[in-house]
């Protein structure tokens, strides 16, 4: 599963992520669910002073693999990608 994504020097969505996933059951509005778990780890972690790419990759990564594990049981490797926009 691959998570892109753009963020603000506030570390919040520039525009909603583009979830792209293989192997996983999904539509349109499967991915509506998770959206707001990793904009919550990610105002923690403003909130926190972690502005640079790579932790907030960690921060995004951690947060969907536990939401794709809780709804399908599986541990998917995710792949966040961040444009620091």
């Amino acid at each position: 599963m691959a998570v892109g994504s753009a963020l603000t020097a506030n570390t919040s969505w520039r525009e909603p992520p583009d979830f792209v996933a293989r192997g996983f059951t999904h539509d349109e509005g499967t991915f509506d669910d998770v959206i707001p778990l990793p904009e919550r780890a990610l105002a923690k972690a403003a909130a926190e002073g972690i502005g640079d790419v790579h932790p907030l990759e960690q921060i995004i990564a951690r947060t969907v693999s536990r939401w794709a594990r809780s709804r399908g049981g599986r541990t998917p490797i995710v792949i966040p990608v961040v444009v620091d926009a």
